[in-house]
């Protein structure tokens, strides 16, 4: 007897090794932790927390999720990042003989979790590799019939964003679930949470992770109609939003003015550091919806920046990615700094 599903075996788990490096652009961070006064809030808050309780603060950070959306708290679930509520929504709408549409390159975790659905997986190819294609997207819908359509916008890690008018197309087309991955949603001014509530098949995840420095908390949620966040919720298990991370997310959410300035920084610096990179000769730099860029260089430089000291994510073994590193937008010294060492790799 096999001990596991030959599927499971053959896959590789996620992973990344973290290499030390004085400047890290490699994981879409905040380049900003939470200020002292805020992390002191936090550790005040946390002796409020009783330890030998089931958490209850979930339905608080539900409710100030969905006032933020001015949404019903019906259309808010809350998970331990929004892979976790990504996972949910593919075990309760996939299984094997279904079907997941997806954009290929993306996110390695999609296919992860595809595999542990055990369904099929169709991918539609990026334009070069980079640029959403909608006209083949709605083709390939209407042809294929997927039971669960999932977009990654802006996509990770190519920076493109999926044309709002093209995602009314496709949301039309469906027969199944669109799945609207908005992780960096907050670095760019297009969203498809417009359409919630009424939109019934529509499903918009979002983090805190990125925008909000808060991927050490692990704390994601997700927007969708009342009639489908309760299927969702039975593929999630009990007392999933542990009470630390609650009350910490109420209190990110209580200062969103800080995160909301750093956002518009960090949109200012990627600006900056696209024109920086696309003069470089030898590199092509692709437009960013996100907080990073994606360039394409001569092999071996994510190599040589680690040994300058800065740790950049190579993804050049990706579909159409030959050549590729993936550089999140840092504070304005390290960008400096990655702009100096790339001259001098690149020369």
């Amino acid at each position: 007897m096999n001990l596991f599903r030959r599927e499971i075996e053959a896959m590789s788990g996620y992973s990344l090794p973290q290499p030390a490096a004085a400047i890290k652009v490699d994981l879409n961070e905040a380049p900003w932790d939470w200020p002292d006064e805020l992390k002191e809030e936090a550790a005040r808050l946390l002796k409020e927390v009783p330890f030998h309780r089931y958490p209850q603060e979930g339905a608080k950070l539900t409710e100030a999720l969905a006032r933020r959306w001015n949404l019903p708290e019906s259309c808010v679930l809350t998970g331990n990042g929004s892979n976790e509520l990504l996972q949910a929504v593919c075990l309760a709408a996939l299984e094997p003989g279904r079907k997941l549409m997806m954009p290929v390159p993306t996110f390695s975790v999609y296919r992860q979790i595809a595999a542990v659905c055990g369904t099929h997986v169709t991918e539609i190819p990026l334009q070069d590799g980079v640029a959403y294609r909608p006209e083949e997207w709605i083709a390939a819908i209407r042809r294929e019939r997927p039971n669960v359509v999932l977009i990654c916008s802006p996509n990770n890690p190519t920076g493109a964003e999926f044309p709002a008018s093209a995602l009314r197309e496709v949301l039309d087309a469906a027969p199944g679930l669109v799945v609207v991955d908005e992780a960096y949603a907050e670095f760019t001014d297009a969203t498809a949470r417009k359409w919630l509530p009424e939109a019934d098949r529509l499903v918009v995840l979002r983090t805190l992770s990125k925008a909000w420095a808060a991927a050490g908390l692990r704390l994601g949620y997700l927007l969708a109609a009342p009639s489908a966040t309760p299927q969702i919720r039975k593929a999630l298990l009990p007392f999933r939003m542990n009470s630390i991370t609650a009350r910490l997310g109420l209190l990110a959410l209580r200062h969103a003015p800080l995160f909301e300035q750093r956002i518009r920084k960090i949109v200012s610096e990627r600006e900056r550091l696209y024109a920086e990179l696309a003069s470089l000769p030898g590199v092509i730099a692709y437009p960013s919806h996100a907080n990073f860029i994606l360039i394409r260089v001569t092999a071996g430089v994510a190599g040589a920046l680690l040994e300058r000291g800065i740790l950049v994510r190579d993804i050049s073994d990706l579909p159409g990615l030959k050549g590729c590193v993936r550089i999140t937008v840092g504070t304005p010294e390290e960008n400096d700094a990655v702009l100096a060492a790339l001259r001098e790799v690149v020369s």
